[in-house]
């Protein structure tokens, strides 16, 4: 079986090809898919792909690191999906993304669908690679150069940077996070209730500003498993994202 630090090898030397990429993530009550976005080269492209099958299958058998591994990595059935997931739970870099509705034809709720994306990620995928050869017990190799490289700002927070366009607070935007707060949930316990207020406050704050996007990112992380019931509110706040 390939050790972790020859696939974090493989993962390092397509990095250059896929800098740009990004791997997009879909889930939720219309499946999961996962795809390479951005990326204008096709052999780096499936290099990676394959890669990723490797990492995924090593995954049931990595010595000394299984059991610590969430349940939903286990019983994956498609190796390329384990390892995606993996990224995405475990790399530390993964970002959600715009939140969808599936309609009935009477304009009813009828499902979510959730969206997300990791920048990079064949040097994310060797930096877990990384991370799970320090975990594991295999045999290490002889001791060889490493270069991390970690450079430059954090791509999410590099995303609205250029963004000058001025944002007019109204009426209306006050009347989408008061929506917000009143829909969130009386059952759910009072620690998440408070996290979920605080977030809507966060966000209500940082409107018109940069950091507007990462703000939405922490609601839609913190209230993931109460979605359908901000239905309404939440069509009306993602027309307040820049565009």
């Amino acid at each position: 079986m390939t050790a972790w630090l020859d696939l974090e090898k493989r993962f390092r030397e397509i990095e250059a090809q896929l800098r740009g990429a990004r791997l997009d993530h879909q889930t939720g009550d219309a499946g999961e898919y996962w795809s390479i976005a951005a990326s204008f080269d096709r052999i780096a492209t499936s290099r990676f792909e394959v890669i990723c099958k490797y990492a995924g299958r090593k995954l049931l058998v990595a010595d000394g690191t299984e059991q610590q591994f969430p349940e939903e990595l286990r019983t994956s059935t498609d190796d390329a999906t384990r390892w995606y997931r993996a990224m995405k739970l475990m790399s530390g870099h993964y970002e959600y993304g715009l939140v969808g509705f599936h309609k009935n034809h009477d304009g009813t709720y009828a499902g979510t669908i959730f969206t997300g994306h990791i920048h990079r990620p064949a040097a994310v995928a060797a930096t877990l690679c990384l991370e799970l050869s320090a975990m594991s017990t295999e045999p290490e190799f002889p001791s060889r150069p490493l270069t991390i490289n970690v450079s430059g700002t954090n791509h999410h927070l590099n995303l609205w940077s250029t963004d000058n366009s001025v944002k007019t607070y109204s009426a209306t935007t006050t009347r989408v996070f008061e929506s917000l707060r009143a829909a969130v949930p009386d059952q759910v316990s009072t620690d998440l209730r408070t996290e979920l207020l605080g977030r809507i406050e966060q966000m209500e704050l940082a409107f018109g500003k940069p950091s507007f996007f990462s703000r939405y990112n922490d609601f839609i992380h913190s209230a993931a498993n109460h979605l359908a019931v901000f239905y309404q509110p939440l069509q009306a706040l993602l027309a307040l994202l820049p565009k």
